[in-house]
């Protein structure tokens, strides 16, 4: 197979039962977590050099979907057993990354490209959930840095290629059209991958991943100018919002260039950019400290424009949703350039969220914070509020919308109310309809464990999707 060529595959029963074996160990592996543990480097020893085994592309897949499985059965035993080092676990996962980070720089097919591409940000996410952060070492951050930088480059160059052969009339029918419009597509989709594994390390390793990432700041700097292509713009804008996350020291230095394009691409046709651009707002506001004073009234101003924009929670529900959730990290985070007392109650009334079930716990962990710190102002001086606080936790608890943790501080209010507010406690729950009555009964009387959480998700896959309108949170999450 050459490079992005043609693909001849073979097909025999040997090749159909190896692919039927690898798949075999890719479920146990996946299944039995850290009792797969021993049996580890025996997979290893199998898996990775099937990376290569170019004859059976089904083998070739579950080789690479199962080195994820693997770091996260070593990364739990070494989480759960008492004086075990971690060291095994990271050796397994550096082996991992770095061939295939090695593999995608000589892959021959697009789309094991992107499955490796994508592989690789599933094995910083799978150690790094189990061991929390500070695992990586200077080599491999440096390694994961140039391979995003890879990709940078790779797509400048297939988009170029792109480009040029439409100038030249390689895609002027209808037909032509859309495989061009795949084609970009699916470059794209290989840069955003690999910009998880960025998301994913910073996520991990803060501040200390820039002086290695630092070389790529001045290209996304150029690509979130209005004249950039929309994809590259989105490229440089999650980025940014990754940095803005996920360190103090580098988004503190960044604000004053980046603050600007953000709020400018909150009002952008493209849902995509704007909702990037919100919800990159609220990191901003929350890590770079005094840095993002000067952009707090005009941040605000263009986050209040996309909340109460005419139709937009139809329209746009995940915008809108990144957007409350920003306006609630600069009200926690910048209060002194804030009116709280009159900007709180507006936001309350934006709950509860139906669409992000993501950035809703961020969004709940906020309203909880609010709600032991300023509670007259959520519950109103006349507790005229209460029934709109009760139709919130009503609506959000043991939800996908919720987790354990928020579940149990939900309960706590609930208790709370009841404590010192009983008969506004009784007047709004007996507002609600009998259905989601019923259901805050029930709830409240499960255990913490009991339906929280469900169908959670991390913010992977390509951002913004929920997520990455932004980085999902839990209870209290800033």
């Amino acid at each position: 197979t050459h490079r992005y060529g043609m693909r001849v595959g073979i097909q025999t029963s040997e090749l159909e039962d190896k692919a039927t074996a690898c798949n075999m160990v890719c479920v146990f592996a996946e299944q039995l977590g850290d009792s797969f543990y021993p049996y580890v480097d025996k997979g290893m020893a199998l898996m990775l050099p099937l990376l290569n085994f170019f004859y059976n592309e089904e083998v070739r897949e579950t080789a690479a979907c199962a080195l994820p499985f693997f770091i996260k059965a070593a990364a739990q035993h070494a989480a759960r057993t008492p004086g075990e080092s971690a060291e095994h676990a990271v050796a397994i996962f550096e082996a991992c990354v770095t061939k295939l980070m090695e593999q995608v720089a000589q892959e021959g097919e697009r789309e094991f490209a992107l499955l490796q591409t994508q592989i690789v940000h599933e094995c910083i996410s799978a150690i790094g959930d189990e061991l929390g952060d500070g695992f990586m070492s200077d080599a491999i951050m440096d390694s994961i840095a140039k391979f995003v930088q890879f990709s940078v480059d790779e797509f400048i160059s297939r988009r170029g290629e792109l480009v040029d052969a439409a100038g030249d009339g390689d895609y002027d029918d209808d037909d032509g059209r859309e495989i061009l419009d795949e084609n970009l597509e699916e470059a794209r989709n290989v840069l955003l991958q690999a910009g998880e594994s960025a998301n994913m390390t910073l996520k991990h390793m803060h501040d200390a991943f820039m002086p290695h990432y630092e070389e790529l700041l001045p290209l996304l700097s150029e690509w979130i100018k209005p004249d950039a292509d929309d994809m590259m713009k989105h490229f440089a804008l999650c980025q940014l919002c990754d940095v803005l996350e996920h360190t103090e020291k580098a988004a503190h230095a960044l604000v004053g260039d980046v603050a600007p394009a953000l709020i400018a691409y909150t009002r952008d046709e493209n849902p995509q950019l704007a909702q990037a651009a919100v919800f990159g707002l609220g990191p901003a506001a929350m890590n770079s400290g005094d840095a993002f004073a000067p952009h707090v009234a005009d941040a605000l101003d263009a986050l209040l424009g996309v909340i109460t924009a005419d139709g937009a929670r139809e329209h746009a529900p995940l915008v809108v949703e990144n957007a409350i959730s920003s306006v609630g990290r600069v009200m926690r985070h910048q209060a002194e350039h804030v009116d709280v007392g009159a900007l709180l109650p507006q936001w309350v009334s934006w709950l509860p969220i139906n669409d992000d079930d993501v950035e809703a716990k961020v969004i709940y962990g906020t309203f909880v914070y609010f709600v032991e710190h300023h509670a007259a102002l959520v519950f109103g001086e006349h507790l005229e509020r209460v029934p709109h606080v009760v139709r919130i936790i009503a609506t959000a608890i043991g939800t996908q919308f919720s987790n354990a943790e928020l579940n149990g501080h939900f309960k706590s209010i609930m208790a709370e109310l009841q404590n010192a507010y009983p008969d506004a406690l009784e007047a709004a729950v007996g507002e609600l309809d009998d259905a989601l009555r019923t259901r805050l009964v029930k709830r409240l009387e499960a255990d913490d464990d009991i339906e929280s959480g469900m169908h959670d998700k991390t913010r992977g896959g390509v951002r913004p999707s929920n997520r990455r309108g932004g980085g999902g949170g839990a209870a209290g999450a800033s």
